[in-house]
């Protein structure tokens, strides 16, 4: 939305999305000959809301100040993983 000439602006997004059966690198026993399998993992849930406001302080014909704030907040749930699978690891730090 533009109010004031265009000199004041808002935007507001809300987004909720699942993903299903994604497929991830899981680790086996070294037994089996191989160290990951690949499987399909579950039930992720990813919702979040991003606003926005711009300003334009000032406008002449030889110039033009704009401000922009944005605000984005993200949250992630695992909501399933796949049947026998308690836990997943999809990433590690390792101190050298």
């Amino acid at each position: 939305m533009r109010f004031l000439n265009s000199r004041l602006g808002f935007e507001a997004a809300y987004y909720k999305t699942n993903s299903i059966n994604q497929i991830l690198p899981i680790r086996t026993s070294s037994a089996t000959g191989y160290y990951y399998k690949v499987i399909n993992a579950g039930n992720i849930e990813n919702k979040g809301i991003e606003l926005t406001v711009d300003v334009v302080p000032v406008r002449t014909t030889n110039f033009n100040w704009n401000i922009l704030f944005n605000w984005t907040q993200n949250r992630n749930k695992v909501l399933e993983l796949t049947e026998g699978l308690t836990n997943l690891q999809l990433g590690s730090y390792k101190v050298v």
